[in-house]
């Protein structure tokens, strides 16, 4: 029985080790296409951030202008984002992020979590697109604190990335860890979905019977990212992008204030910009839900933002 015992051990360390050094291998080399990505010609100003900065700007007109943002993105993922987008395109000199009163919920933290009352399977889906291109320190952060979902996200992480040497990927916007600017013509929202949204973002569980924390993961990256524009020269603007009115007056107060204090802080101790447009008059039909811009929207707001970028 121990012969046995002994060749199974042999032969899962060694199947083990093999799929380690085949992972590095292709990881390595998914790494250096995209190293060798650039965005477009002119442009200098990069957007990311979550679903509501990728539905609020239209990059289709703006050539200096790409907005790479992604639906469900937490900071801590936009944090390794923007350094390896930088690293390659050194003209980047202003970066827009998308940071609006949800961000700094601990709701956020189920995309890369699995949180005691929700099971969904979230982290699954997410942790795939970005595992092979974050940093070691990263990694290793995900593996301490989310193992299960790191290993359930394995073989799709693997396939993603086999898949990028299958197709002609030729463009940022080809990888699954990049977003794009989202052309939204729904409008889809009333009480009831308003409702669920704000229930969503600011509970803990779906009964809303108990107010989210705060997020200090989402703090911490967020103060990561502005310590890396400060140390590149690159010019910050934290936008916080408009809500439908029923959206924003079910917020609870304690994400509004603490919200506006942690923007005075970045503000005052770091000369970071903050472009506030959560009580911007768009109608109605400009919104494609409670807290996201659609079609109309996004070409009311961006002419705004890029004409702010010229003071």
């Amino acid at each position: 029985m121990k012969p046995f015992l002994n060749k199974v051990f042999a032969f899962t360390v060694f199947t083990l080790v093999v799929s380690v050094i085949l992972y590095l291998l292709i990881s390595s080399l998914y790494l250096h296409r995209i190293n060798n990505l650039r965005v477009r010609e002119n442009a200098n100003i990069l957007v990311l951030g979550d679903s509501q900065p990728q539905c609020a700007v239209n990059d289709s007109v703006y050539i200096n202008l790409e907005n790479f943002s992604q639906n469900s993105e937490h900071f801590f993922l936009t944090y390794n984002i923007l350094q390896l987008i930088v690293k390659n395109n050194p003209q980047i000199n202003t970066f827009i992020l998308g940071c609006s009163f949800h961000n700094i919920s601990a709701f956020s933290e189920r995309y890369i979590f699995y949180k005691n009352n929700y099971k969904d399977n979230f982290p699954e889906l997410v942790i795939p697109r970005y595992f092979p291109v974050i940093d070691f320190g990263s990694k290793m952060f995900l593996i301490e604190n989310n193992l299960e979902g790191v290993v359930k996200s394995f073989k799709e992480s693997v396939n993603y990335m086999i898949k990028s040497f299958t197709r002609p990927y030729k463009e940022y916007h080809d990888y699954p860890f990049i977003g794009r600017y989202y052309a939204s013509r729904k409008r889809v929202f009333n009480d009831s979905t308003v409702k669920a949204s704000v229930d969503w973002h600011f509970y803990k569980d779906s009964a809303a019977t108990e107010l989210e924390d705060f997020s200090m993961l989402q703090e911490e990256y967020l103060k990561k990212i502005v310590s890396f524009c400060k140390e590149k020269n690159i010019k910050l603007i934290l936008l916080n992008t408009p809500v439908y009115e029923g959206y924003y007056k079910q917020i609870p107060e304690k994400f509004i204030t603490g919200y506006y204090n942690f923007m005075n802080e970045l503000e005052d101790s770091n000369k970071v910009i903050l472009y506030d447009y959560s009580k911007f008059q768009v109608p109605d039909d400009y919104y494609g839900d409670g807290n996201h811009l659609n079609l109309k929207g996004a070409l009311m707001l961006t002419p705004v933002i890029m004409e702010r970028l010229k003071e």
